[in-house]
């Protein structure tokens, strides 16, 4: 009886802690992180698309 109620108190709590969880929202970003991402933001497409032109180009050959 006792392991059926440690079992018992252990799912409980997961299922609480799960549920306390999902019920938060994600922080929002702070206004610097969004900054650093508007000045490489263009940097980082332009890596991904210069990167996906080889791919092609290798696929081609």
């Amino acid at each position: 009886m006792k392991k059926f109620i440690k079992s018992l108190l252990f799912i409980l709590t997961f299922a609480l802690f799960l549920v306390s969880c999902s019920h938060q929202t994600p922080a929002e970003r702070s206004i610097s992180s969004q900054s650093c991402w508007d000045s490489v933001k263009g940097e980082y497409q332009s890596y991904f698309d210069s990167v996906e032109k080889c791919i092609e180009k290798q696929s081609d050959k």
